[in-house]
């Protein structure tokens, strides 16, 4: 049975680096139309690091991952503000 879980700001950096490779798994993916790993660079993903702790901490980002038992099957991260979400 899948499920959703939220992370706290706090315990970002984990699910972060999770929906890094998600998206390196699927750039590199031979079934569907390729596109370019936009986390290639180290400097790219220190950056996202960076922005989601600073974002999250203000309470304008979370981080959602879907599941599957111990596996994660997708993250997304959310922006809002107190009346509207991205």
């Amino acid at each position: 049975t899948g499920k959703r879980q939220t992370v706290l700001p706090d315990r970002l950096e984990a699910p972060l680096d999770t929906l890094i490779d998600l998206h390196k798994a699927r750039a590199l993916t031979l079934d569907r139309k390729p596109h370019q790993d936009c986390f290639e660079r180290a400097c790219t993903r220190t950056f996202l690091h960076d922005v989601a702790a600073a974002t999250a901490a203000r309470g304008h980002l979370t981080l959602a991952l879907a599941r599957s038992g111990d596996d994660v099957l997708a993250a997304r991260l959310l922006l809002h503000t107190s009346s509207t979400l991205f």
